[in-house]
């Protein structure tokens, strides 16, 4: 169990974070004096956004996993499909998925002492090994070129960041200047860009800028990293039966600028609707009240 322990507004704040990577359990705990608060664990940002409804893409990618898994091992081998088989291809869409988040992992974690190597952080020294797994070094080399298209300068990495006013926390990414401007980037290992980065980011900007009001974000970078080669994302669009399909990126950067109508006041609004949703759905859930009987 890694643990990590920082203070924040001026010593009043104490987060401890825990982490097992192997597990894939994390949990932040927060003492704040001056409220009274004693080791309560902190509620994150990317659990609150998880109470918007993803679920209708993730059912279509788990029963389309489950049908690869079938043709490929039993089908194509005119081999009878078995109750074993069936119940193994019911879960096959874990496997994937943890696998998936291997390679994410990894190569979050490679960005991470890539950058604290070039702030010369104690004990980063020298240049982080590339990983041999074809996956991964096509994740590095993509966000190295970015790197090398932007002027980018590093602020810091993988920043704890917490809201007293509205009780949350969370743990930014990368915080840089990008291309003249103070930026919050967020990377993501995925098959797509979705709207939720938008409420993330501006949730850790606003978070950033209630304890430190100098930190004025002047633009937000979401980062996407592919987690499939290019012949495994052609055989994706052929399953799918789809013969004309947008152009394979192994990296996609977008970013959200400031303008009226669409910036962090608008996102972080949002953000803390969700969060208002997750604190009526837990005080209101009928079968979690229940259980906690």
């Amino acid at each position: 169990m890694k643990e990590e322990k920082i203070s924040l507004y001026n010593g009043e704040v104490e987060i401890l974070f825990k982490e097992n990577k192997d597990t894939g359990y994390h949990a932040y705990f927060i003492t704040d004096t001056s409220l009274g608060i004693k080791a309560k664990r902190g509620r994150g940002v990317t659990s609150i956004i998880g109470i918007k409804d993803k679920s209708a893409p993730l059912t279509i990618w788990a029963t389309e996993t489950m049908r690869d898994y079938l043709i490929d091992n039993f089908l194509k081998e005119e081999k009878p499909i078995t109750y074993d088989a069936i119940l193994e291809a019911s879960v096959e869409y874990k496997k994937v998925k943890d696998n998936a988040a291997n390679i994410g992992d990894e190569i979050h974690g490679w960005i991470e002492r890539f950058i604290r190597h070039t702030l010369e952080e104690k004990g980063f020294e020298k240049v982080p090994e590339i990983p041999k797994r074809k996956e991964i070094k096509i994740g590095i080399s993509a966000f190295l070129d970015w790197v090398n298209e932007n002027d980018v300068k590093f602020i810091s990495t993988e920043k704890i960041l917490y809201s007293r006013e509205h009780g949350f926390v969370g743990k930014m990414d990368i915080e840089a200047m990008v291309n003249g401007l103070r930026a919050l980037i967020d990377i993501k290992t995925s098959n797509g860009i979705y709207n939720t980065v938008k409420m993330q980011t501006a949730a850790y900007a606003k978070a950033d800028m209630e304890e430190n009001p100098k930190n004025k974000y002047q633009t937000r970078w979401a980062l996407r990293l592919s987690k499939e080669t290019e012949s495994e994302y052609i055989e994706r669009m052929k399953r799918k039966g789809k013969d004309i399909y947008p152009e394979y990126k192994v990296f996609e950067a977008r970013e959200f600028p400031e303008t009226e109508g669409d910036n962090i006041e608008t996102d972080f609004k949002a953000f803390l609707a969700c969060k208002d949703l997750l604190e009526w759905d837990q005080k209101t859930d009928f079968y979690k009240i229940d259980n906690a009987k």
